[in-house]
């Protein structure tokens, strides 16, 4: 009789990964929104969900919103940059 192995990863490893792939400027934004429903299930599950924030908002996009005088929506969405662009924390 086989014994059954059971396998796991750590969910850390997971957010590196994914992160790492929504960083990257060649996969496309819908293989990045695949990658963003799978880990938020992932993370939501392990009850380690700590938010997301926008990579380009984070690196340019609020200086930038906060030199425009804080637009509210929509124009404030202009500054957030691709959607699935994201850093989860």
């Amino acid at each position: 009789m086989k014994r059954k192995v059971r396998k796991t990863i750590e969910v850390a490893k997971v957010l590196e990964t994914a992160n790492k792939l929504f960083a990257n400027t060649e996969i496309s934004q819908e293989e990045k929104s695949g990658v963003s429903a799978l880990l938020e299930e992932i993370l939501h599950a392990t009850n380690q969900y700590k938010g997301f924030n926008d990579i380009y908002w984070r690196k340019t996009g609020y200086r930038l919103w906060v030199e425009a005088g804080k637009p509210d929506f929509p124009e404030k969405k202009k500054f957030m940059g691709p959607e699935w662009d994201r850093f989860y924390y």
